[in-house]
């Protein structure tokens, strides 16, 4: 298979820009059913999630190929070869099949229908900055989270890897083992916004510190 950029149109189909020279564009024009994996951004093992995209993909013409193109150029912001006379768009306009993993035990399906209805996390567009705080300022925090709220053992380093509108993914070591895994530490309330998300982290240190005082 092919590693390859990609982006979502307003209605959540992968597009794509191709080069005529490439294989997987070869592939394609001579058969236009194709699979297209998907991994979260900080993909370790197993224990991280990842989606299966399965569909037709065929090339655009016209004001579809320059609404693909654009929202192509909006998420890759620095891909100018995006314009070369060689390359153009194309999209999976037919998903077939969605099969969704999020990691150990969190394996499920989502009809082609679900997925086209669903919606962007609200909370997705802040999860860089927040992880990026957590991670670099905020270590000790996260590895309380998961030793009092979660209820492990001791752990050496813990990390944030996802953040939703239901709580927060860690990555963690295990002190004794030195075992890695992903652990869940759900919020107390959905979150809808970037201030909602600060107030249910503080809940979750303030939880915390119950526990370790009781």
């Amino acid at each position: 298979g092919s590693v390859v950029g990609f982006a979502a149109d307003d209605q959540g189909r992968p597009v794509f820009s191709f080069s005529g020279m490439s294989a997987h564009t070869k592939n394609l024009e001579k058969d236009a059913r194709c699979s297209l994996t998907v991994t979260e951004a900080s993909f370790a093992g197993a224990a991280d999630a990842r989606v299966v995209l399965t569909g037709t993909v065929d090339r655009l013409q016209g004001d579809d190929a320059d609404a693909a193109r654009a929202a192509y150029k909006a998420s890759h912001p620095k891909a100018y070869w995006v314009d070369f006379g060689d390359f153009h768009v194309y999209r999976m306009s037919e998903i077939l099949d969605v099969a969704f993993v999020g990691g150990f035990a969190r394996a499920g399906s989502v009809t082609p229908a679900e997925y086209a209805a669903a919606d962007v996390d609200p909370v997705a567009p802040f999860f860089k900055p927040v992880a990026d705080h957590m991670n670099d300022d905020h270590e000790d925090a996260l590895k309380t989270y998961v030793e009092v709220l979660v209820g492990t053992d001791e752990v050496s380093s813990a990390e944030m890897t996802r953040l939703d509108r239901y709580g927060i993914d860690v990555r963690v070591v295990d002190a004794a083992s030195g075992s890695t895994g992903v652990l869940r530490v759900p919020f107390n309330d959905p979150v809808t916004d970037r201030a909602a998300v600060k107030t249910a982290i503080v809940a979750l240190s303030k939880d915390a510190a119950a526990r370790q005082a009781s």
